[in-house]
């Protein structure tokens, strides 16, 4: 899957630049996840309010905040949603790179390059909070080095055609997803996986789509019963849905597995219906 990116000239202009195709997988463990969710008080918007997770949240160890202290920028103010001339990604990447908390995010980084934006499905429909039951856009930056070194995150309202900024993901040089091309996963893997495991091809006619979906809080933090650490938990970390030749539906978890939708830890009142 190739990948087109943007050359960035200041925090509003940018230019095209070469393709760069997918790389191997590599684990989320070590992804550091900067996590403002939309519906929260900074960035409520239109009266819908989300459920109230930490509002940074880092999957390595250690805080990481990245506006609001010293030697940092100031915190954007409330935003409402950019509105978009059509659902193309060309047109996405352009608000994105126009947003506020693009910008501030690039002044701090100081990227040089926008790869272009990946939709990302989401399987919670009818979850309580607009995070969830969105679809999201999910585009990686790149730095000097011209390796992947973070990941922007942004509901998309598809009804009314427009985003707003969910969230940003830094990775560290140190981090195995650092250098590598969003998804981390690549679609091909997900195939591949689907003929060795499961000894299927995908139906014809179908593409695999990236998903993330709301999981069920059994299978949350350091007291759960149970734990799920093959992602799709947030759209910076989805995993793929494949329709095999069998016509059933497959997912394919960050660690390359194969499940089937019941076999997903999810809360079953916001799934999309008839899939479980």
């Amino acid at each position: 899957m190739a990948r087109s990116k943007y050359r960035l000239a200041s925090a509003q202009s940018w230019h095209h630049g070469r393709a760069k195709g997918m790389s191997p997988v590599s684990f989320i463990s070590a992804l550091l996840i900067v996590l403002l969710f939309a519906g929260v008080a900074l960035w409520q918007s239109h009266g819908v309010q989300a459920s109230n997770p930490p509002r940074v949240i880092t999957l390595s160890g250690g805080k990481h905040v990245w506006c609001g202290l010293d030697g940092l920028p100031n915190c954007p103010v409330p935003q409402d949603w950019i509105s978009l001339p059509s659902a193309l990604p060309g047109d996405v990447l352009s608000a994105i790179a126009g947003s506020q908390a693009f910008k501030m995010l690039h002044s701090r980084y100081q990227f040089t390059t926008l790869d272009l934006p990946v939709l990302v499905h989401t399987l919670s429909p009818f979850a309580p909070d607009d995070y969830y039951a969105n679809d999201h856009w999910v585009t990686a930056v790149r730095d000097a080095r011209n390796a992947e070194a973070g990941l922007f995150d942004f509901v998309f309202d598809r009804a009314h055609q427009r985003i707003r900024f969910a969230g940003y993901g830094a990775l560290r040089s140190t981090d195995p997803q650092y250098g590598h091309p969003f998804p981390f996963v690549s679609a091909q893997e997900a195939l591949g996986r689907l003929q060795s495991e499961r000894k299927l091809a995908v139906m014809t006619g179908t593409t695999p789509e990236l998903v993330f979906f709301l999981v069920d809080s059994n299978w949350i933090g350091p007291e759960a019963p149970h734990h799920w650490t093959s992602g799709g938990n947030f759209p910076s970390d989805p995993v793929w849905m494949v329709t095999g030749s069998d016509g059933k539906h497959y997912i394919v978890g960050q660690d390359t597995h194969v499940y089937t939708p019941s076999m997903i830890p999810v809360v079953q009142s916001a799934f999309v219906p008839g899939m479980l």
